[in-house]
């Protein structure tokens, strides 16, 4: 569950990231987009801890491949440091997102198996 938390992370300073880089007042786009796609990081992220959600978080690969392609489409950016910002983060969450919840445990097949060789033992001894 290590990557939903840097997920949620991740979020949290994508919504931070309008304060720190100080976009142009014009720009409610962009800050727009930042809280929008930092809320549904945030909802994937943590709605993945749910044992019948745990793959939602796999929504998050769509959110980093918009923040990139904005990050690429923009052709002459007002503002430089937003967009360097979402393809950053667009990368970075493309990284993380396809991490299992699970990522700590062996596949669950070999847990299945592992569990039923035990009970075979206990059976026989």
């Amino acid at each position: 569950m290590w990557a939903r938390v840097i997920e949620f992370t991740i979020a949290c300073w994508l919504a931070m990231s309008p304060f720190i880089f100080h976009y142009p007042k014009t720009d409610h786009l962009l800050w727009i987009n930042d809280f929008s796609c930092a809320m549904m990081i945030a909802i994937f992220s943590l709605f993945s801890f749910k044992k019948s959600l745990r793959k939602i978080h796999l929504f998050n690969l769509v959110i980093s491949l918009w923040l990139i392609g904005i990050g690429y489409a923009t052709e002459n950016p007002k503002s430089i440091p937003p967009i360097q910002n979402y393809v950053t983060v667009g990368l970075f969450l493309l990284l993380i997102a396809i991490v299992p919840s699970e990522s700590q445990l062996p596949p669950y097949p070999w847990r299945v198996y592992r569990h039923r060789k035990r009970e075979r033992l206990k059976y026989k001894g």
